[in-house]
């Protein structure tokens, strides 16, 4: 009898009116011609009701609005943004009649790439080239703050766990890939102790990988190439920023005078503001980049010029187990510097670029070698010209492109105490022809041909590449490509070293200095994609590399880069990478797998490098129960991975919060340890986010407020690094990370 009562009067709870909520209704118009606007969208903010787009009468009408104040806001495309607060009803209905200033805009170029070849048939990528847009970015399941390199993993790039040391593309090390900003070159855009990427991506609105095909703009690199577009200036003056417990940033751009724009972006990093005073194993220096940019027309077109720089210094104590009496450190630094100009101007069934550049690069470390102290000095100067053409026709595209480009090095190693010292250094003048040409052969087909040919000094070199593209279905579509392509600087820094977590810079040498060799990779890549509805897609690919006289320096010398010399090697990749994505309006999912086999051979060793885990998992999602709050939950694995042994001490702890900032004390080298010898556990890691945002007017302008923060390894896991011994006899130590809540907790805005 109670439950038949209970039963009816939750009958008559859900059967009665909600007398709580009301309706808003009205018509928005023209401020000018009073006339009524179509397609104007209406919201209240912060309710979980969908907007009203208005009709052909300007009339709108939201339901189900909870009674108390509100945020109302109306936008339309080509009028001012307006937001007033309402106070809702308890019932009824609300009339709410708005008029809107029109406000034109200019919108910023939109490029469309697409897997499958249209109409002009120019349109042919495989999946293993990836784009990232900086929105996208900034909701991405898999990241706790905005990052443009982090934001490129999965398709075949790896990463380090929780450390910058550069992208692994396919089987390739981190010096094999080239970096481009608005097209000038960009050489080490790495941080460390708390951030990666040397871009802000405030002032970027996207970044792309070309891992398999060598655009005409591309620099020569083994592994691919990172292209970096900045923000198109608007028509008015526009502010972003944000501030965390990494980083600080600003950026700021808008018009200038004769038809102008221009962009100003700043970012500072952290590495020993919240750590503990007089603690000397805690990691001390700065960290910044800086970017500016002048748009204009000329000569028909569109011309860019560009400045960027990014500098980085860090010293940690160079003893480790309490060692209060020493006053040594070792001191590492590392700026960058690129100046450049760009021009483009399009034409009918075509378009003309020229691009102009000057990059460089200085690196230094004061190093407490074991075998005694020593003095790195490494720079590298780029200069060079590139021309591009391309043209388009119904079903084709053609692009040739001829670079000339001059690069000097310096490399130099001085003992601080007895001992020879090494130095060496080269010019490398490179002249470099590259064709291109894309064509749809069938309805559902369409293949490209191209290659590199190279000339430096008396040496001639092809790279030629191939690949097709079939769309087996609407939803299918499958590629193969192949490529050989050359390389002719290489690093010198030991990417087995432990000390690259804080050191993640490339020590360049251009080719024919002391013997260094011009490097060749050789790679095959099969692509499957396949998309069964709007919101669903999946991708397949798999890779096998072969790499040619590339320098290796771990085989030689155990320290962070090399001492007195390297050793000429061989290299073998293969690969296997899926990934999945669902977006729907509330929900965004993405799952990555990759497996790799990757050995190295050099001076009569073959090893696994550190990077290579043979499998590497990253999932996450994002939730978006309200239009201005997000949740997200994110989690990566990496099992296979391997590890050379470290003998001595050694101390180390991540960035984050709770620890108040970077610890890392001693000196490692590997010394006569067999590399890869060790095996490392499993390393895993669940993080949870939440962010935040609030929108508001500002005058006549649209601003955003957003909060957020992680809470990162909730299941407590240590990502073990490396093991240390300190002496024959003793047990090995386990180094390890260990991040703890919140690893990253900040703010942003835009207005």
């Amino acid at each position: 009898m109670n439950a038949a009562l209970l039963l009816g009067a939750m009958q008559m709870v859900l059967a009665a009116p909600d007398t709580q909520t009301a309706s808003i209704t009205g018509v928005v118009r023209n401020a000018e011609s009073a006339l009524p606007l179509l397609g104007a969208m209406v919201v209240v903010v912060d309710v979980d009701v969908s907007g009203s787009g208005t009709r052909a009468d300007g009339r709108y009408l939201l339901a189900g609005i909870p009674a108390g104040e509100h945020q109302f806001v109306v936008r339309a495309i080509g009028y001012a943004p307006r937001a007033i607060r309402i106070l809702a009803p308890a019932g009824g209905t609300l009339a709410l009649d708005l008029a809107l200033d029109p406000e034109p805009v200019v919108l910023a170029p939109i490029e469309v790439r697409s897997s499958r070849v249209g109409g002009d048939g120019g349109a042919l990528s495989s999946w293993s080239d990836r784009g990232v847009s900086v929105l996208t970015e900034r909701h991405s399941p898999l990241l706790a703050e905005p990052d443009l390199l982090q934001s490129l993993q999965g398709g075949g790039v790896v990463l380090a766990p929780e450390s910058p040391t550069g992208l692994h593309v396919q089987g390739g090390a981190a010096d094999q890939i080239g970096y481009l900003l608005d097209g000038i070159p960009v050489l080490n855009p790495y941080h460390a102790a708390g951030m990666f990427a040397a871009w802000n991506p405030d002032a970027v609105s996207r970044v792309d990988l070309s891992s398999t095909s060598a655009p005409p703009a591309g620099a020569p690199a083994l592994a691919g190439t990172v292209q970096a577009t900045s923000r198109t200036s608007g028509t008015r003056l526009q502010t972003r920023g944000g501030f965390s417990s990494s980083q600080a940033r600003l950026t700021v751009d808008g018009p200038a005078p004769l038809g102008t724009g221009f962009l100003f972006s700043l970012r500072s990093g952290f590495p020993r503001v919240i750590a503990p005073t007089g603690e000397r194993s805690y990691l001390d220096g700065r960290t910044g980049d800086g970017l500016a940019r002048l748009t204009l027309p000329l000569l028909g077109g569109e011309a860019r010029v560009l400045g960027y720089r990014n500098w980085n210094q860090i010293s940690s104590d160079a003893t480790a187990g309490g060692d209060s009496l020493s006053s040594s450190r070792n001191r590492f630094s590392w700026h960058s510097l690129s100046l450049g100009m760009a021009w483009q101007r399009q034409f009918p069934g075509g378009s003309i670029g020229l691009r102009a550049w000057r990059a460089s690069t200085d690196a230094g470390s004061d190093w407490a070698a074991p075998a005694g102290p020593a003095t790195l000095a490494s720079d590298r100067r780029d200069g060079g010209v590139l021309a591009v053409v391309e043209r388009r026709r119904p079903g084709a595209v053609s692009v040739l492109g001829i670079r000339v480009e001059e690069t000097r090095t310096g490399y130099r190693v001085t003992p601080d105490s007895s001992g020879s010292g090494w130095a060496t250094g080269t010019r490398t003048l490179l002249t470099s022809v590259t064709a291109e040409h894309r064509a749809a052969v069938a309805a559902r087909a369409g293949f490209g041909v191209g290659g590199t040919l190279s000339l430096s000094g008396s040496t001639v070199r092809v790279g030629p590449q191939a690949e097709f593209h079939w769309n087996a279905t609407d939803r299918v579509s499958l590629s193969v490509r192949a490529a050989r392509r050359h390389q002719f600087a290489q690093s010198l820094r030991n990417p087995e070293s432990v000390v690259g977590n804080i050191f993640p810079v490339d020590l360049y040498l251009g080719a024919g200095a002391a013997g260094l060799p011009v490097a060749r990779s050789d790679q095959l890549l099969v692509a499957a994609d396949y998309q069964p509805t709007a919101t669903l897609r999946l991708g397949a690919q798999a890779y096998r590399r072969r790499l040619t006289d590339v320098v290796l320096v771990a085989p030689v010398d155990g320290e962070p880069f090399a001492t007195h010399g390297f050793a000429v090697g061989t290299g073998a990749a293969q690969g296997i990478a899926a990934e999945l994505g669902f977006t729907t309006r509330r929900v965004k999912l993405v799952g990555r797998y990759d497996w790799q086999r990757i050995r190295l051979t050099g001076n009569g060793e073959t090893y696994v490098p550190e990077f290579a885990a043979s499998h590497v998992v990253n999932g996450g999602v994002t939730v978006t129960p309200t239009p201005s709050l997000s949740l997200r939950a994110a989690m990566s694995g990496a099992w296979g991975r391997r590890t050379t042994t470290i003998p001595g001490n050694f101390e180390w702890e991540s960035c984050n919060l709770r620890d108040r900032g970077c610890e890392f004390a001693g000196s490692p080298h590997y010394g006569q340890q067999p590399l890869g010898s060790t095996s490392l556990p499993a390393y895993l890691r669940i993080d949870l986010g939440v962010r935040q945002e609030w929108r508001f007017l500002m005058g006549r302008r649209e601003a955003r407020l957003g909060l957020y923060g992680t809470v990162t390894n909730l299941l407590g896991r240590g990502n073990l690094l490396s093991y240390s011994q300190d002496g024959v006899a003793s047990p090995s130590t386990g180094i390890e990370m260990r991040p703890r809540a919140p690893l990253v907790a900040g703010l942003d805005w835009e207005f």
